[in-house]
């Protein structure tokens, strides 16, 4: 049996292209595998997409009935029709085994935003569909959803049960060899609690992620309350900058107390993580899923505070993490004030977060079930 797995392979490294990345790596050390590389959005899209639509060809003409598709799905109008539709025209042509692996936390955004004859294709391609794989819990029921608003439940292969057949893999921390973050480091970084705490926040820089709320919040805890820490900000710049987070990163720049690390990578980034103490991301964006850099900065022993957006709410429990009621800067500074006056509790949580993470969100846990479910679909 081959598997054709399908998707985006290179770009930014976003959640999506590490998965599919660690999903090659994966399923190439346990079986035949060839990769069928969707177009991206650059100065070579004629030749990448020349490319993708000979692969797809090959397949159309000599492809084998026993195979399975493994896609990564993408949830735009422009990807549904020139990197997921020719897959499920494939798919539903072959008559083989698709398995959509959901990333993203947009499905029924994307779904009311079709057309009619979008509307029709989805109907069509989404019966094929054998296996959904999600993050957590809140996007299979926002697939099931999707069936519900599609009207397909009763003649799709996913509903022969009855009930919507899905796993849910969450993501992973892989390990850098370069720099393993372990308990005694753990025990290091604790000592450090009652010289100085680290406050840290690392995303993207958009308005929905919270930068300027925890922006807000930093000035709060120390100019209103006079608390002692220091606190740092790092993530890239995706187009323009709102005028809100403009403002906010113009005012962090004349405080001694923040520091703007820009985007950070690698050794960079673990290092920082390594030094913080508490994580920060009031996030409210809209089509949030499972956050990358909460893992990481769960994985590191770091206490993270923030909301229930996504599947953020399976990552958070009263002993590794605190809850955002809301994500005004006032909310923020309340919470973090907590954590900073109870040095134990604090103590507590890092030690649970590590904990945590590291049983659940290693990178061996995340290839063991993408095998087993091949497995299991090859014996169904």
């Amino acid at each position: 049996m081959k598997i054709y797995l399908c998707g985006v392979f290179k770009g930014t490294l976003t959640g999506q292209l590490q998965t599919i990345l660690a999903l090659k790596e994966s399923l190439m050390s346990n079986f035949e595998v060839e990769l069928i590389k969707a177009p991206t959005k650059n100065q070579f899209f004629i030749i990448d997409f020349s490319l993708y639509l000979i692969s797809i060809l090959k397949i159309f003409f000599f492809g084998k009935k026993n195979h399975v598709f493994y896609l990564v799905l993408h949830r735009s109008r422009i990807s549904f029709w020139l990197r997921d539709f020719p897959i499920y025209f494939l798919n539903n042509y072959l008559d083989t085994k698709l398995v959509c692996h959901l990333v993203g936390s947009d499905l029924l955004d994307f779904l009311n935003k079709s057309n009619r004859l979008e509307n029709y294709f989805l109907k069509k391609y989404f019966r094929k569909i054998d296996l959904w794989v999600v993050l957590g819990s809140n996007m299979h029921s926002q697939v099931d959803k999707a069936y519900e608003m599609l009207n397909i439940k009763s003649d799709s292969k996913c509903y022969l049960s009855g009930k919507l057949k899905s796993r849910v893999i969450p993501g992973f921390v892989k390990k850098d060899m370069k720099y393993n973050f372990d308990y005694q480091k753990l025990d290091s970084k604790i000592s450090k609690l009652n010289q100085k705490v680290s406050i840290g926040y690392m995303s993207n820089l958009i308005e929905e992620k919270g930068i300027a709320e925890f922006i807000e919040a930093m000035i709060i805890l120390k100019e209103n309350q006079g608390l002692e820490f220091e606190a740092w900000f790092a993530g890239a710049t995706l187009g323009k900058l709102t005028k809100k987070v403009s403002r906010a990163i113009d005012l962090s720049s004349k405080k001694n107390y923040i520091e703007n690390c820009g985007p950070v990578y690698g050794s960079k980034k673990w290092s920082k993580l390594a030094e913080t103490h508490i994580f920060v991301l009031p996030t409210y964006y809209k089509t949030e899923a499972l956050p990358l850099s909460i893992l990481e900065a769960m994985k590191f022993g770091c206490v993270v505070v923030s909301t229930d957006a996504g599947e953020i709410e399976e990552l958070l429990i009263a002993s590794n993490g605190v809850f955002l009621k809301s994500t005004s800067p006032t909310e923020i500074s309340t919470s973090i004030s907590s954590l900073l006056k109870d040095k134990e509790l604090l103590e507590s949580k890092m030690r649970e977060a590590y904990f945590f993470a590291d049983q659940n969100f290693s990178f061996e846990n995340f290839k063991n079930k993408v095998v087993d479910l091949i497995f299991e679909l090859k014996a169904s």
